[in-house]
């Protein structure tokens, strides 16, 4: 695999050299061996204020890829007692290390793991939990809320816009159990039907969550979430 070393924020990362997979002129990251997109980078900005300001003990970057949100987390905002990186990609896992070792990141303070997000995310425990799928988030809300500890936080990327807007009704109806249909204020609509996903998935583990702060920029939204313990606060 052909690297090239980018810079984003105060992180030097080796990713795949986007040259080496354009096809007709045109590169989708997910074309890559190793999924990096600069598209992205508004959502990493503000969830490095975001842990910024939480300033939690442990961190982990569910669905890693490169690396690159959990380096910017340890570079440019409060230092974490524990960061975990996971990605299921070893191509992934192997590069991740790469960059740690590039950005001068000591093993001491983080763990990569080589596994199944939904497993990993069972049996461990953290007060600030990462989840930035390629698609949609619904098959990893309720691990990653398990993996939440009372009074922890839980952010959540979701890109599949047409299900949430309405835009595709069946798909809406499997991922997220609501009836939806396009509006005027679909963008509005499907942050709510998202964040509503969320509420049930804790309620069925008898948690709650609170919002914090949700946007939509370009093609995604993002959510941050307290994460509650108790059956009456999820009723």
């Amino acid at each position: 695999m052909k690297l090239k070393e980018i810079v984003e924020g105060k992180a030097k990362i080796l990713i795949p050299d986007p040259s080496e997979y354009t096809k007709e002129g045109k590169f989708d990251p997910s074309w890559a061996p190793v999924f990096y997109n600069p598209k992205m980078v508004l959502n990493r900005d503000i969830s490095v204020i975001v842990v910024s300001t939480l300033r939690p003990k442990i961190v982990v970057d569910t669905l890693s890829a490169t690396g690159i949100r959990g380096i910017r987390y340890f570079l440019e905002s409060w230092r974490s007692e524990n960061l975990i990186f996971n990605d299921k990609n070893t191509e992934a896992v192997n590069l991740i290390k790469q960059n740690l070792k590039l950005n001068g990141i000591d093993d001491n303070v983080t763990k990569v793991y080589n596994r199944d997000a939904n497993s990993l995310l069972y049996e461990i425990k953290a007060d600030y939990v990462d989840i930035d799928p390629f698609g949609t988030p619904a098959p990893f809300i309720l691990s990653s809320i398990n993996a939440t500890i009372r009074k922890g936080v839980v952010a959540i990327t979701a890109t599949d816009l047409s299900a949430l807007t309405g835009s595709s009704v069946l798909s809406a109806r499997r991922k997220y159990d609501v009836i939806n249909s396009k509006l005027s204020s679909s963008k509005e609509l499907g942050i709510r039907v998202l964040i509503g996903k969320v509420i049930r998935e804790a309620s069925i583990m008898e948690k709650t969550v609170y919002p914090l702060f949700s946007f939509y920029s370009d093609y995604y939204y993002r959510l941050f979430l307290r994460v509650d313990k108790g059956a009456k606060k999820a009723d």
